[in-house]
């Protein structure tokens, strides 16, 4: 393939970027196997900006280089220097930027081609835009006397007056003048409701300039092309006074659909990691969307003569058939290696050729804004005005659809395909190996059956061919390999009949020597069946539900032979259960009197106990083997659980013992045995270092016992005589102490045991014989005397 480039002149800087995106496709095409294997070489020259150079670089590519296709000139005035000399020598020619109405043409065998659309194109975009968008009705055309103005200006009379509008007149100017005053007088003379202007910069300043100077007396709208999108030169406008809000026009631009983005983001990302920048200019993915249109088609011919491969361009360019964007050569040539019919969408456009090997493309209508600059407003996509031709078919060819090179086959199968020719089919034929050859049925798309069983397991060629009356096409061969025997499968895991968590592990063992495993088919019961590649050894399985379960698991060979093990085994979900019994004298609240014996008696109805484990306080947990025994006084913290043998661990299970064995102790304190009084306080002291003293309990004598609490003193009351007190002392384990007091009390003042011992009895009679003496005394003493008798005067002296 040759590239003729501007690599220097006033193009160059359009022609190196070009450069770089046809390098790029070259490496894309040999990255992924090249052209039928080989690989595609590319062969720059220079064209200069100039057509005489053109047309010699033209000749070096064919004479020197031997190239069958060559994407250029990029200017209109290169691609018509050079296309006398590509179609003499039978190479293609295609190039990415020619606009020139000529270029459609200026050939009659498909020898000359573009990926940019025609201007005449752009007129007719023009003119939908004004009818059915702008909703005029008269226009009148103002266009430069060359190709470029001709081409615009008839092309949108054509189809704004096929659409139902009017065209008053049509002034073409004389480019490079000083004023076009006249011109606009002419053209204002018919009164139209918008003119559609067709100029580049220099002439357009000029012509709008003469128009403001007039505007109030020709009013209008003006309608630009792509030659006006030019942001300084409408700011220059502005500056001079001219109002240009609202002017509004076209030019060409990409899909604004979301392949259209695609596409052309695939060529810009490629570009950039290749090259570490963006595309500088555009039309540079024209020329990537042209080298790829012509290494599609020679793959599609098989051929790299340009007379074959031309009448495939259309085929792989054009609708219907799988979309291929830029960078997919590998998913391009799989296709038509399968058969398939390809749609190439261009990074530029759709790329989509019409009978004389032009393109369309999409149309930004862009809008000067009140503040003078130039924004998008709309896009008009391609299909809106622009049909393709017919895609045609392929030389006379066949292809092997199904099977695909390498597939593994088995049993009955049948070899499916597509044929063409361009003279007509009258039979496509297939055989095996080097056997006879044998009619397929039907033609453009046909199918034989073939029985495999037939065959050896191992490689085999299938053939194929199409024949249009007169000639064979070359045979086509796919290589296949024959296994109809079925893989072997062994269940590793889980075992049948054993029991697993419900959370378990799947695992197996699957072999086949001829095709490989393909792929595995699992299913849990009757759940949907889960599909494993090939490779998969083991598949983890989460909440099973309890119980017994089948494991259904089928082996596919690359071929398709299967092969199944089935293995039943039962969920286990529930952990074990284990009861703890508690050997000792039982007492009160809780306690045990005496020292006890742990008994763990663990239970699991599926899979079985596996390890009980015990801890008594903070020691480590321990592997219960036998009764545990506790014989101090203390309280414990027993904690306890069982793991079963497919892992369900218990809840820890926790119980307090508490053991107390020593009775509390009680000491009444010292008092008097014997009692002058009635009343008397017993006063005691108690301990219990275990479960402590709940209570102490007194009597006297032989009354009942009666609880004072954790008093450690109580008062009595007691007659005389002799009296026994008892105090028990309780503890929280029922365990109890008693201690007594023996008192006697004797409160009579005349008992020698009395609280004045004997003295009040002796005092007595003494005090009676003391008073008996005196009296006896003073009777002695007055000797029978009479007592002396007072008179009534007073006593005598």
């Amino acid at each position: 393939m040759g590239a003729l480039l501007p690599l220097t002149g006033g193009l160059s800087v359009f022609g190196m970027d070009m450069e770089k995106a046809i390098q790029l496709l070259d490496e894309q095409v040999n990255g992924s196997g090249g052209i039928r294997g080989s690989n595609l070489t590319v062969h720059v020259v220079d064209s200069q900006t100039d057509p005489v150079a053109a047309r010699n670089g033209a000749t070096t590519l064919i004479q020197q280089k031997g190239v069958q296709a060559i994407v250029g000139g990029v200017s209109s005035s290169e691609a018509l220097a050079a296309a006398p000399v590509t179609e003499a020598a039978g190479v293609v020619l295609i190039s990415p930027t020619a606009t020139v109405a000529a270029i459609s043409t200026s050939d009659s065998n498909d020898s000359l081609w573009r990926t940019t659309a025609s201007d005449r194109l752009q007129g007719k975009a023009a003119a939908l835009l004004s009818y059915n968008n702008l909703s005029y009705r008269r226009i009148g055309i103002l266009a430069a006397n060359n190709a470029y103005g001709n081409a615009l200006a008839t092309s949108f009379l054509e189809n704004f007056t096929v659409l139902g509008g009017t065209i008053p007149i049509l002034v073409y100017y004389t480019p490079n003048q000083a004023d076009y005053s006249a011109d606009l007088t002419i053209l204002f003379s018919t009164n139209p409701e918008a003119v559609y202007l067709v100029a580049y910069p220099y002439e357009g300043t000029i012509i709008l300039n003469n128009w403001w100077s007039n505007h109030a007396a020709w009013p209008t709208h003006w309608i630009l092309t792509d030659g006006m999108e030019d942001q300084t030169t409408l700011d220059q406008l502005r500056s001079g006074g001219v109002n240009t809000t609202g002017f509004i026009g076209l030019t060409p631009t990409r899909s604004p659909t979301t392949t259209g983005v695609a596409a052309y983001e695939r060529f810009r990302s490629a570009f950039a990691a290749r090259f570490g920048f963006d595309p500088f200019t555009v039309f540079t993915e024209n020329a990537y969307d042209s080298a790829f249109v012509l290494a599609l088609a020679m793959y599609a011919a098989k051929s790299t003569d340009p007379s074959v491969f031309r009448t495939t361009i259309r085929y792989v360019a054009n609708p219907p058939g799988m979309t291929i964007l830029p960078g997919q050569w590998a998913q391009a040539v799989a296709a038509l290696d399968a058969g398939q019919d390809i749609d190439y969408w261009g990074a530029a456009n759709r790329v989509d050729f019409d009978m004389y090997g032009d393109t369309g493309t999409a149309y930004s209508v862009w809008q000067v804004n009140i503040t003078g600059t130039i924004g998008e407003v709309a896009v008009l996509d391609e299909p809106l005005f622009w049909t393709p031709g017919p895609e045609g078919s392929l030389p006379i060819a066949v292809h092997v659809q199904s099977p695909t090179s390498a597939s593994f086959l088995s049993g009955p199968v049948t070899i499916a395909g597509t044929a063409s020719a361009a003279n007509g089919l009258v039979a496509v034929q297939v055989r095996v190996d080097a056997g006879t050859w044998a009619n397929a049925t039907g033609t453009s798309n046909w199918t034989f059956p073939l029985d495999t069983t037939g065959l050896a397991d191992g490689p085999h060629q299938i053939g194929a061919r199409s024949f249009d009356g007169t000639n064979y096409s070359a045979e086509v061969t796919v290589a296949v390999t024959v296994d109809n025997t079925p893989p072997s499968l062994r269940i590793d895991r889980p075992q049948a009949g054993s029991f697993v968590a419900s959370s378990f592990s799947s695992a197996w063992t699957a072999w086949d020597p001829g095709s490989g495993i393909e792929h595995l088919m699992i299913q849990l019961d009757t759940d949907p069946p889960m599909v494993l590649p090939g490779s998969a050894i083991s598949l983890n399985f989460a909440n099973a539900t309890e119980g017994v379960h089948t494991l259904s698991i089928r082996a596919f060979d690359g071929a398709g032979n299967a092969r199944q093990a089935l293995v039943t085994f039962t969920v286990d979900r529930t952990p074990p259960t284990t009861t703890l019994t508690v050997f000792g004298n039982q007492g009160r609240a809780g306690w045990f009197t005496s020292g006890v014996t742990l008994l763990l008696a663990p239970a699991d109805p599926l899979s079985g106990v596996d390890t009980t484990f015990v801890r008594v306080d903070t020691n480590p947990f321990a592997t219960y083997t036998a009764p545990i025994a506790i014989r101090n006084d203390g309280v414990y913290t027993v904690d306890y659980y069982a793991k079963d043998l497919v892992g369900n661990v218990e809840p820890v299970h926790t119980l307090q013992i508490s053991i107390d064995t020593t009775p509390p102790t009680v000491e009444i304190s010292p008092h008097p045995s014997f009692l002058r009084q009635a009343d008397v306080i017993i006063s005691w002291t108690g301990a219990d270092a275990t479960s402590g003293i709940v209570r102490y309990e007194v009597n006297l004598d032989d009354e009942p016992y009666r609880s004072v609490g954790l008093a450690t003193s109580e008062p009595f009351l007691l007659s005389n005589g002799e009296h026994t007190i008892h105090v028990r002392a309780v503890d929280a384990a029922g365990l109890q102490t008693n201690r007594s007091a023996h008192v006697t009390v004797d409160t009579n003042v005349f008992s020698f045991t009395g609280p004045y011992g004997g003295a009040p009895t002796i005092a007595i009679p003494v005090v009676i014989a003391v008073v008996a003496f005196v009296l006896f005394w003073r009777r002695r003493r007055g000797g029978g005397k009479k007592p002396a008798t007072q008179n009534s005067e007073g006593p005598s002296s």
